[in-house]
Protein backbone atom coordinates (compact mmCIF):
# COMPACT_ATOMS: atom_id res chain seq x y z
CA UNK A 1 0.00 0.00 0.00
CA UNK A 2 1.00 3.63 -0.51
CA UNK A 3 0.77 6.45 2.00
CA UNK A 4 1.25 10.19 1.53
CA UNK A 5 2.69 12.55 4.13
CA UNK A 6 2.94 16.33 3.79
CA UNK A 7 3.71 19.26 6.07
CA UNK A 8 0.91 21.27 4.44
CA UNK A 9 2.78 24.57 4.74
CA UNK A 10 4.33 27.10 2.40
CA UNK A 11 7.38 25.60 0.75
CA UNK A 12 5.62 22.30 1.34
CA UNK A 13 7.31 18.92 1.33
CA UNK A 14 5.42 15.82 0.25
CA UNK A 15 6.49 12.18 0.27
CA UNK A 16 4.79 9.00 -0.92
CA UNK A 17 5.79 5.91 1.06
CA UNK A 18 5.27 2.22 0.36
CA UNK A 19 4.42 -0.29 3.06
CA UNK A 20 6.94 -2.61 1.37
CA UNK A 21 10.34 -1.83 2.86
CA UNK A 22 9.26 1.69 3.74
CA UNK A 23 10.43 2.75 0.28
CA UNK A 24 10.02 6.48 -0.36
CA UNK A 25 8.53 6.35 -3.84
CA UNK A 26 8.68 10.11 -4.37
CA UNK A 27 9.74 13.28 -2.58
CA UNK A 28 8.61 16.70 -3.80
CA UNK A 29 9.05 20.26 -2.63
CA UNK A 30 6.57 22.79 -4.02
CA UNK A 31 5.63 20.17 -6.60
CA UNK A 32 9.20 19.69 -7.83
CA UNK A 33 10.80 16.27 -7.62
CA UNK A 34 13.74 16.01 -5.22
CA UNK A 35 14.07 12.25 -5.59
CA UNK A 36 13.82 10.70 -9.02
CA UNK A 37 10.36 9.04 -8.88
CA UNK A 38 10.42 5.29 -8.36
CA UNK A 39 9.96 3.25 -11.54
CA UNK A 40 11.05 0.08 -13.31
CA UNK A 41 13.67 0.39 -16.06
CA UNK A 42 14.37 -2.75 -18.07
CA UNK A 43 12.98 -4.89 -15.23
CA UNK A 44 15.16 -3.11 -12.66
CA UNK A 45 13.78 -0.82 -9.96
CA UNK A 46 15.20 2.68 -9.92
CA UNK A 47 14.38 5.87 -8.03
CA UNK A 48 13.01 6.96 -4.68
CA UNK A 49 14.92 6.21 -1.51
CA UNK A 50 15.18 2.91 0.33
CA UNK A 51 17.12 1.35 3.20
CA UNK A 52 19.76 -1.29 2.54
CA UNK A 53 19.77 -3.84 5.39
CA UNK A 54 21.06 -5.99 6.95
CA UNK A 55 23.87 -5.52 4.40
CA UNK A 56 24.84 -3.21 1.55
CA UNK A 57 25.75 -4.45 -1.93
CA UNK A 58 26.21 -8.13 -2.73
CA UNK A 59 26.66 -10.80 -0.08
CA UNK A 60 26.92 -14.56 0.26
CA UNK A 61 24.16 -14.28 2.91
CA UNK A 62 21.53 -13.76 0.21
CA UNK A 63 20.96 -13.42 -3.51
CA UNK A 64 19.20 -10.07 -3.12
CA UNK A 65 21.54 -7.11 -3.52
CA UNK A 66 21.36 -4.62 -0.60
CA UNK A 67 19.74 -7.14 1.73
CA UNK A 68 16.21 -8.35 2.25
CA UNK A 69 14.77 -5.39 4.19
CA UNK A 70 13.39 -3.51 1.17
CA UNK A 71 11.17 -6.53 0.35
CA UNK A 72 9.65 -6.85 3.83
CA UNK A 73 6.04 -5.87 4.38
CA UNK A 74 5.41 -3.58 7.35
CA UNK A 75 3.65 -5.21 10.29
CA UNK A 76 2.42 -1.86 11.61
CA UNK A 77 2.07 1.62 10.07
CA UNK A 78 1.18 4.89 11.79
CA UNK A 79 0.58 8.14 9.91
CA UNK A 80 0.32 11.38 11.88
CA UNK A 81 1.62 14.84 12.71
CA UNK A 82 4.74 15.56 14.74
CA UNK A 83 3.09 18.40 16.67
CA UNK A 84 0.00 20.59 16.74
CA UNK A 85 1.62 23.30 14.59
CA UNK A 86 1.75 21.02 11.56
CA UNK A 87 -1.15 21.57 9.18
CA UNK A 88 -0.93 18.13 7.59
CA UNK A 89 0.00 14.54 8.39
CA UNK A 90 3.76 14.88 8.07
CA UNK A 91 5.14 11.74 9.70
CA UNK A 92 5.09 8.00 9.14
CA UNK A 93 6.29 5.19 11.39
CA UNK A 94 6.65 1.64 10.07
CA UNK A 95 7.77 -1.50 11.90
CA UNK A 96 9.02 -4.78 10.43
CA UNK A 97 10.26 -8.18 11.55
CA UNK A 98 12.38 -10.83 9.85
CA UNK A 99 12.78 -14.22 11.50
CA UNK A 100 15.85 -15.29 9.60
CA UNK A 101 16.42 -17.89 6.92
CA UNK A 102 18.93 -20.58 6.03
CA UNK A 103 21.60 -18.15 4.81
CA UNK A 104 21.00 -15.35 7.33
CA UNK A 105 19.53 -17.06 10.42
CA UNK A 106 19.51 -14.13 12.85
CA UNK A 107 16.16 -12.56 13.76
CA UNK A 108 15.77 -8.80 13.50
CA UNK A 109 13.17 -6.14 14.17
CA UNK A 110 13.21 -2.86 12.27
CA UNK A 111 11.66 0.55 12.85
CA UNK A 112 11.61 3.24 10.17
CA UNK A 113 10.36 6.78 10.80
CA UNK A 114 10.02 9.39 8.06
CA UNK A 115 9.28 13.11 8.51
CA UNK A 116 8.81 16.07 6.17
CA UNK A 117 8.67 19.66 7.38
CA UNK A 118 9.97 23.11 6.48
CA UNK A 119 12.07 22.06 3.46
CA UNK A 120 13.48 19.15 5.45
CA UNK A 121 13.25 15.37 4.98
CA UNK A 122 14.34 12.96 7.73
CA UNK A 123 14.64 9.18 7.84
CA UNK A 124 15.33 7.44 11.15
CA UNK A 125 16.17 3.73 10.95
CA UNK A 126 16.64 1.26 13.79
CA UNK A 127 17.74 -2.37 13.50
CA UNK A 128 17.60 -4.56 16.61
CA UNK A 129 18.61 -8.17 17.17
CA UNK A 130 15.85 -10.30 18.64
CA UNK A 131 16.24 -13.18 21.09
CA UNK A 132 16.80 -15.84 18.43
CA UNK A 133 18.76 -18.21 20.66
CA UNK A 134 21.77 -18.20 18.35
CA UNK A 135 25.27 -17.95 19.76
CA UNK A 136 26.98 -16.22 16.82
CA UNK A 137 26.91 -12.44 16.50
CA UNK A 138 24.87 -11.08 13.58
CA UNK A 139 26.85 -9.09 10.97
CA UNK A 140 25.19 -5.89 9.73
CA UNK A 141 26.12 -2.92 7.53
CA UNK A 142 23.04 -0.81 6.68
CA UNK A 143 22.83 2.19 4.37
CA UNK A 144 20.40 4.69 2.85
CA UNK A 145 20.01 4.69 -0.94
CA UNK A 146 18.47 7.96 -2.27
CA UNK A 147 18.17 8.74 -5.98
CA UNK A 148 18.42 12.49 -6.55
CA UNK A 149 16.79 13.82 -9.70
CA UNK A 150 19.06 15.80 -12.04
CA UNK A 151 19.59 16.71 -15.68
CA UNK A 152 23.35 16.20 -15.76
CA UNK A 153 25.16 14.43 -12.91
CA UNK A 154 28.54 15.62 -14.21
CA UNK A 155 27.64 19.11 -12.93
CA UNK A 156 27.03 17.91 -9.38
CA UNK A 157 29.59 18.84 -6.69
CA UNK A 158 29.94 17.58 -3.14
CA UNK A 159 31.40 19.71 -0.37
CA UNK A 160 32.00 18.98 3.28
CA UNK A 161 33.90 20.72 6.05
CA UNK A 162 34.54 23.72 3.82
CA UNK A 163 36.29 21.73 1.10
CA UNK A 164 35.42 19.82 -2.04
CA UNK A 165 34.68 16.15 -1.44
CA UNK A 166 34.14 15.60 -5.14
CA UNK A 167 34.27 18.19 -7.91
CA UNK A 168 32.87 16.15 -10.79
CA UNK A 169 30.39 13.42 -10.06
CA UNK A 170 31.58 9.93 -10.93
CA UNK A 171 29.24 7.07 -11.73
CA UNK A 172 30.94 4.78 -9.21
CA UNK A 173 33.08 6.07 -6.33
CA UNK A 174 33.37 5.76 -2.55
CA UNK A 175 34.48 8.76 -0.53
CA UNK A 176 35.32 9.20 3.14
CA UNK A 177 34.10 12.55 4.48
CA UNK A 178 35.87 13.91 7.54
CA UNK A 179 32.48 14.55 9.11
CA UNK A 180 29.16 12.73 8.54
CA UNK A 181 27.79 15.55 6.38
CA UNK A 182 27.87 16.80 2.80
CA UNK A 183 26.58 19.65 0.68
CA UNK A 184 25.19 18.35 -2.61
CA UNK A 185 25.52 21.27 -5.01
CA UNK A 186 23.53 21.27 -8.25
CA UNK A 187 22.96 24.07 -10.79
CA UNK A 188 19.29 24.38 -9.80
CA UNK A 189 19.42 23.61 -6.04
CA UNK A 190 21.54 22.71 -3.05
CA UNK A 191 20.87 19.87 -0.64
CA UNK A 192 22.40 19.68 2.82
CA UNK A 193 22.88 16.08 3.96
CA UNK A 194 23.43 15.49 7.69
CA UNK A 195 24.09 12.00 9.07
CA UNK A 196 23.75 11.15 12.74
CA UNK A 197 23.07 8.33 15.16
CA UNK A 198 25.56 5.54 14.52
CA UNK A 199 27.24 7.27 11.57
CA UNK A 200 30.85 8.17 12.41
CA UNK A 201 34.29 8.81 10.90
CA UNK A 202 34.33 5.25 9.50
CA UNK A 203 31.17 5.87 7.49
CA UNK A 204 31.28 6.29 3.71
CA UNK A 205 29.40 8.00 0.91
CA UNK A 206 28.89 5.83 -2.15
CA UNK A 207 28.41 7.72 -5.44
CA UNK A 208 26.59 5.87 -8.20
CA UNK A 209 24.45 6.33 -11.31
CA UNK A 210 23.61 4.28 -14.37
CA UNK A 211 21.57 7.12 -15.92
CA UNK A 212 23.42 10.40 -15.12
CA UNK A 213 21.04 12.37 -17.32
CA UNK A 214 18.20 11.41 -14.95
CA UNK A 215 19.54 10.81 -11.44
CA UNK A 216 22.56 10.28 -9.21
CA UNK A 217 22.92 8.54 -5.86
CA UNK A 218 24.82 9.68 -2.78
CA UNK A 219 24.43 6.70 -0.47
CA UNK A 220 25.38 7.03 3.22
CA UNK A 221 26.93 3.70 4.24
CA UNK A 222 27.58 2.78 7.88
CA UNK A 223 30.98 1.17 7.18
CA UNK A 224 33.09 0.30 4.15
CA UNK A 225 31.32 -2.61 2.45
CA UNK A 226 34.56 -4.60 2.45
CA UNK A 227 34.39 -4.77 6.25
CA UNK A 228 31.04 -6.56 6.34
CA UNK A 229 31.34 -9.89 8.20
CA UNK A 230 35.01 -9.31 9.01
CA UNK A 231 36.66 -8.69 12.42
CA UNK A 232 36.45 -4.93 11.77
CA UNK A 233 32.79 -5.01 10.80
CA UNK A 234 29.68 -4.27 12.86
CA UNK A 235 27.86 -7.07 14.70
CA UNK A 236 24.81 -7.27 16.95
CA UNK A 237 24.40 -9.54 19.95
CA UNK A 238 20.94 -10.45 21.20
CA UNK A 239 19.13 -7.29 22.32
CA UNK A 240 21.64 -4.89 20.75
CA UNK A 241 20.60 -2.29 18.19
CA UNK A 242 21.90 0.37 15.81
CA UNK A 243 20.17 3.60 14.83
CA UNK A 244 20.97 5.71 11.76
CA UNK A 245 19.54 9.11 10.78
CA UNK A 246 19.50 10.82 7.39
CA UNK A 247 18.47 14.48 7.21
CA UNK A 248 18.11 16.44 3.96
CA UNK A 249 17.44 20.16 3.80
CA UNK A 250 16.60 21.69 0.42
CA UNK A 251 17.81 25.18 -0.49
Amino acid sequence: MKYKISDGSMGSMEAVISSTGGMVLSLKMDGEDIFFPYEFQKEKARGGCFVCAPWFGSSSFGEKKHGYFRDLEATDITIGATDAAVKGQNAAKLTFEHHGNEKYPWEMSYALQIYVRNRMFIMAFKIQRLDDGLFDRAPINPAFHPYFKCQDASKVRLRGGGEDLYKNFSSNSIISPKKPAAQIMMPEKEISMILSGGFNSDSKLVLWSDAPEKYFCVEPLFKDKGLFNTPNGKYLNIGESLELYLSLTIF
